[in-house]
C-alpha cells in the first residue's frame, strides 16, 4: 500500500510490529511532491499522510513548512487537530506569525534513538487543551542513521497512559517511531523517557498484548473459538453452551493455556481442534484470563488491560477544525522541497 491510497488510521488501533526497520524507509514516493497533492491541498480536499527521509535544511521555520507538507489534511469532513508552531503552555508573546512564542523543540535520545519533536511540556498542554486525538510532527533516526520526517496521531487515554500510531508510514518504523514518542511523553522525567526505554519493538509488542485478543471461530461439537497471544505465549479458548444433566443451559466458559505457537497453529488450523486440544494442551497448568465487556477483547488476568474501544472513543475527529494557515504552510514546504530537489541554475536534476 503506498502513502497515497493508506486509510486512516485511529489513534490506538493495533499496529503489526512485523518487518524490518530498513526496508520501511524508501526514497521519497513522487506523490510527495506531486502536482495531484498540491492542487488537493489548494482545493481544501482531503490529503493523505506521507513522509519524507529527508532532513529539513533550514531552520525551525523550514522544519514546520517541511512538515506541513507531508501532514494528513481533513478536507470538508471531520478532521484531526494538529499541534501547531506556536503552541507553548502561557501563549507568550514571541517571533512566530501568529504573533506567539515559537512551540518549543526537543532532541530524545537513548537506546540507539534519536527522537526530534514539540517537547513533552507542549504536547501535554496541548491534550490538555483538546481532550483528543491529535497529530504531532516528528523526526527520527536509527543507529545505522535510517531517517524519517513524519507525523503520529496521539491521545492521552488515561494520566499518563498515550495511544501512539504513526501516519503514512507502517511495519517496524512505526512500531519504533510510536513507541519512542510514547516513551517519552509517559515518562515522569521526559529527557529519560527514552533512555530507559529499553528495546521499542519489544516494548510495542508488550502494549499490544495489553489491547487483548480477540477470538476466532473453529469447527468443533465443543469448542467455540480461540486465539494467541505471542507475547505472552497464552493460548485462549472459549467453549460453548452445553445443558448439564439437570437440563439447565450453561454458557460457555473462557480458558487460558500456556503453549508454544505450533500448538496454537495446530489447533486453529486442524479439522479436528477438541482432539488437538485433549492430545497437546490438556492437563498443561493454566492461566486466568478475562473478557473485556465494552471492546470484547481477552486478555491474561495478569496483565493490565488497556481497551481499545475506551482509546477510539477518545480518539475521533473533530469537526470545522481550520486549516487554512496550515495549508498555506504546506505548499510553502513543498515548494521549498521541489527548489531543493532541482538545486542551483545550472546544476542536474536529481533522480
Amino acid at each position: 500500500m503506498t502513502s497515497s491510497d493508506q486509510p486512516r488510521q485511529p489513534a490506538g488501533a493495533p499496529r503489526s510490529a512485523g518487518g524490518q526497520w530498513k526496508p520501511t524507509f524508501r526514497r521519497e514516493a513522487d506523490v510527495d511532491l506531486s502536482d495531484a497533492r498540491v492542487g488537493a491541498i489548494r482545493d481544501g480536499e482531503h490529503v493523505p499522510a506521507t513522509y519524507t527521509t529527508e532532513p529539513s535544511s533550514g531552520g525551525i521555520g523550514d522544519w514546520w513548512d517541511t512538515q506541513a507538507s507531508v501532514a494528513e489534511w481533513g478536507g470538508e469532513g471531520a478532521s484531526y487537530p494538529k499541534l501547531p508552531g506556536d503552541w507553548t503552555p502561557h501563549r507568550t508573546p514571541g517571533r512566530a506569525e501568529t504573533g506567539l512564542r515559537r512551540t518549543h523543540r526537543m532532541t530524545y535520545t537513548g537506546c540507539g534513538f534519536r527522537l526530534r519533536m514539540p517537547s513533552a511540556t507542549s504536547i501535554r498542554s496541548f491534550a490538555a487543551h483538546t481532550r483528543g486525538a491529535f497529530d504531532i510532527p516528528v523526526e527520527a533516526a536509527d543507529a545505522d542513521g535510517h531517517r524519517i520526517t513524519a507525523w503520529v496521531r496521539a491521545v492521552q487515554h488515561s494520566p499518563g497512559a498515550w495511544s501512539v500510531s504513526g501516519l503514512g508510514f507502517g511495519g517496524a518504523t512505526d512500531a519504533q517511531v510510536s513507541e519512542a514518542v510514547a516513551a517519552v511523553l509517559e515518562a515522569r522525567r521526559p529527557t529519560l523517557g527514552l533512555r530507559q526505554a529499553g528495546d521499542l519493538i519489544e516494548r510495542h509488542r508488550q502494549r499490544l498484548a495489553a489491547h487483548g485478543q480477540s477470538l476466532r471461530a473453529v469447527r468443533s461439537s465443543w469448542i467455540a473459538a480461540v486465539a494467541y497471544s505471542d507475547v505472552d505465549r497464552l493460548l485462549i479458548m472459549q467453549t460453548r453452551p452445553r445443558t448439564d444433566a439437570d437440563g439447565n443451559r450453561r454458557p460457555g466458559r473462557v480458558y487460558g493455556t500456556v503453549v508454544p505457537p505450533g500448538v496454537f497453529e495446530e489447533l486453529a488450523a486442524g479439522d479436528a481442534p477438541g482432539a488437538v486440544y485433549n492430545r497437546l494442551v490438556k492437563g498443561r497448568p493454566g492461566q486466568l484470563v478475562r473478557t473485556c465487556p465494552a471492546c470484547h477483547r481477552t486478555y491474561a488476568v495478569a496483565r493490565t488491560h488497556t481497551c481499545p474501544a475506551a482509546i477510539e472513543r477518545l480518539a475521533r475527529p473533530v469537526a470545522e477544525v481550520d486549516e487554512t494557515s496550515g495549508r498555506r504552510q504546506a505548499l510553502r514546504g513543498i515548494h521549498r522541497r521541489r527548489g531543493r530537489r532541482r538545486g542551483p541554475p545550472g546544476t542536474a536534476h536529481r533522480p
